[in-house]
């Protein structure tokens, strides 16, 4: 038997004893930290650098993976998510942004209820009316994708058929709650490089993480594309937790690049898999620049 095989056997066998409970309550936080990977990496290759930028083309089949995993992992519309992600940019800190901190109660209150700012802007009028002609829904999600509590239901079956009940429970609900703040993170510390206004101890905390982790390399408010790349920053810890997307001014700065990297230095670790999905031809071709030196 594979040793991981039998790790978790065993972890079943004894999941009712403290020891089993323990051992699984720690397998369960593992692998929802590891399934919350692979749900950023269907997010940022598929549902943001690829169907919404479009900075390259997915091949039918990998298109459809990525939603499933989505669907499975935490229920997302793909077409609701791009049309509120292409608005934000078409709005980058303006009062239509759907998530700009500035506008939206501060860093503290987007990262609290992302998940909500972004149904608002769903089913927003304006949003549809701008962008809804882009991303449309086909038969898969007339029939099934759109069905979100049977993709988590599903989803969550699969993991206690799989992992157990308690470690099957654990792994969904770390992945979850991992997975909703570590997006909120990117929509308010990662547009944290300006004062907010606003003064409340969690703002305090968030804005003291943008200052310490983030950084705007050789912005220059007199020349900068203020209304492209807004109040964003790279923070490159948040980029390891998120496949890349912590280098969120690099983004902004280029939005329909396939890599988030910019600077000597970056890293995104959503290119190394990029470039494994075009070596097996489920991704078209894409340019990746080659990086810059940092400013001085």
């Amino acid at each position: 038997m594979e040793p991981s095989v039998w790790i978790f056997h065993n972890i079943r066998s004894q999941e009712w004893t403290i020891t089993g409970l323990l051992c699984s309550l720690a397998a369960g936080m593992t692998v929802g930290i590891l399934f919350t990977q692979v749900t950023s990496l269907a997010t940022t290759l598929g549902l943001h650098r690829g169907m919404t930028h479009q900075a390259y083309s997915l091949s039918r089949l990998l298109n459809w993976m990525f939603r499933l995993t989505l669907w499975l992992s935490v229920g997302i519309k793909w077409w609701e998510w791009c049309r509120v992600h292409a608005y934000h940019h078409q709005h980058t800190e303006t009062e239509l942004d759907p998530h700009s901190p500035v506008y939206k109660g501060g860093l503290s209150n987007v990262f609290r209820i992302n998940p909500r700012l972004y149904q608002i802007a769903a089913n927003d009028p304006q949003v549809i009316a701008a962008t809804g002609e882009r991303f449309v829904p086909d038969r898969w999600d007339r029939w099934l994708f759109n069905r979100e509590g049977l993709g988590r239901t599903i989803g969550i079956g699969i993991c206690m058929l799989v992992f157990g009940v308690i470690p099957g429970v654990v792994a969904y609900i770390v992945h979850i709650l991992a997975y909703i703040y570590l997006n909120a993170a990117i929509n308010s510390i990662g547009h944290g490089a300006e004062p907010t206004g606003i003064d409340s101890r969690l703002e305090r905390q968030l804005a003291w993480i943008s200052r310490h982790t983030g950084k705007r390399p050789g912005y220059d408010p007199r020349t900068a594309r203020k209304k492209t790349v807004g109040n964003s920053l790279n923070s490159q810890p948040l980029a390891w937790l998120t496949m890349g997307e912590g280098l969120h001014y690099n983004h902004h700065y280029r939005q329909r690049c396939a890599t988030m990297r910019r600077f000597t230095g970056d890293h995104d670790p959503g290119l190394y898999f990029l470039y494994i999905l075009r070596g097996l031809r489920l991704v078209g071709t894409f340019e990746v620049p080659a990086p810059e030196p940092l400013p001085s």
